[in-house]
């Protein structure tokens, strides 16, 4: 718990200060997550490069977009526990009253006492703390809590002959967990129960595991944290600088005009992974987390592509289309051996048009990783509106989440402003803000 506690600010810190995810666009995000049948503007030319033909026929020239985006996944109740103010100070609080106890005298007769004899008083608040930070564990450690954060810019050309279209990515992943050991619970039980109502008699120190009194007036016995815990957690976070190159055209197929594109993509990586023990932070002498952490950086390079293809049903006001994501497989590991991934994903999807309402709706056909945070995703939309103001809304089942799996998402464009939230509550949800401009 400490462990986790002290170091997921390094990974949040870490990716806010890079500016830096898999999250969509709002206008997508709005619409549930279902727009490859029906992308429009520059952000359009990412989820389906083939999408720009569609917008030539539509008479529009030129997109530009800058967007905002994030992904807050929390599998525990990481976001409620470390956020608390009454968790601030909690382990380092709970050292201190161990300190404290491990100095005081022994008030009873360890030979020839009774059991009932008060050895040691005023023990009331490090139970309290210990029931505090045993809640507090039991709320994250089945859990993770994972944040992928976003920035993107990006400018579509679709008065070429070849629609072409440029995005540049900046894309931040961080993800902390702990490992909880038993015997560690065990410990701040003890503490817990044994101490509670303000005294420590005789008898439960004598059938205590962790605590001893050899005399009296002879400090009392107490095993350190570091000598017992064995509690460890883990945190690692991605940090991605991506370039996009989209082109499309429309090719005949067996008597059928089919609109096809590609995106070529080449990313710089830098990795971090680090896992730490309770026992090393209690360690004055211990080399600091934020140190380690920077220290456990990796580089490399990679390469993948997005292709896309879509098909207007001209006797019924339908398109269809699939896109296939991150074709070649992208992956990058720590020097502890710790690897995050990107896998390929097939994605149908369709879309109704009738005047100024349009029905969308994707299918992701096989669960992918992008940057390791798993993603499949069922989606159904709607949009009411021009291109001066919409109103959106949709549904969505989330097959790579651990929980809150399905989830409601409404957005607006006002203009160039365009705003889409989705999500189940707080601390599971999407969000995102764009300026994207077509004419």
């Amino acid at each position: 718990m400490y462990s986790v506690r002290k170091i997921l600010p390094v990974v949040a810190s870490t990716i806010l200060l890079t500016t830096p995810a898999f999250a969509s666009d709002a206008r997508t995000m709005a619409l549930g997550g279902s727009a490859i049948a029906n992308a429009k503007g520059a952000h359009g030319a990412i989820e389906n490069p083939a999408s720009m033909m569609a917008m030539q026929r539509a008479g529009d020239n030129f997109h530009l977009r800058f967007g905002l985006s994030a992904d807050l996944r929390d599998s525990g109740t990481f976001a409620d526990t470390l956020t608390e103010d009454a968790n601030e100070n909690l382990v380092s609080d709970i050292e201190t009253q161990i300190d404290d106890l491990s100095n005081r005298q022994v008030q009873c007769d360890p030979i020839f006492g009774d059991a009932d004899d008060v050895c040691i008083d005023n023990t009331q608040d490090l139970s309290d703390l210990s029931n505090q930070l045993l809640d507090a564990i039991n709320g994250v450690e089945d859990g993770n809590i994972d944040l992928q954060l976003t920035a993107d810019f990006g400018v579509a050309v679709t008065s070429a002959s070849y629609p072409y279209a440029v995005s540049i990515k900046l894309r931040g992943t961080g993800s902390a967990g702990p490992d909880i050991v038993e015997s560690d619970k065990d410990y701040l039980r003890e503490f817990a129960d044994l101490l509670d109502n303000n005294t420590l008699t005789l008898d439960e120190i004598r059938n205590s595991t962790y605590l001893e009194a050899n005399a009296l007036g002879i400090p009392l016995g107490v095993q350190q944290p570091e000598d017992v815990l064995l509690s460890s957690g883990s945190t690692s976070a991605l940090l991605r600088t991506q370039l996009g190159i989209s082109m499309a055209s429309t090719i005949n197929i067996a008597g059928y005009a089919v609109d096809a594109g590609i995106t070529p993509k080449f990313s710089s990586l830098s990795a971090y992974h680090l896992n730490t023990s309770i026992a090393d932070e209690l360690d004055d002498n211990a080399v600091d987390l934020v140190d380690q952490f920077e220290d456990s950086e990796v580089t490399e390079s990679s390469f993948t592509a997005d292709i896309g293809a879509a098909l207007d049903l001209n006797q019924y006001p339908i398109r269809l289309a699939a896109v296939v994501r991150n074709l070649i497989p992208e992956n990058i590991e720590t020097e502890d051996g710790f690897e995050f991934e990107t896998t390929p994903q097939l994605i149908v999807g369709a879309a109704f048009q009738k005047n100024k309402l349009s029905l969308t709706g994707d299918l992701a056909l096989n669960k992918a990783k992008v940057d390791n945070l798993e993603t499949q995703i069922i989606a159904v939309g709607a949009e009411f509106g021009t291109k001066n103001f919409a109103i959106r809304g949709g549904l969505s089942y989330e097959g790579g989440r651990d929980a809150d799996k399905t989830a409601l998402s409404f957005g607006f464009g006002l203009g160039p402003l365009q705003v889409g939230i989705r999500g189940t509550d707080t601390y599971s949800m999407q969000s995102s803000i764009d300026l994207a401009y077509s004419f």
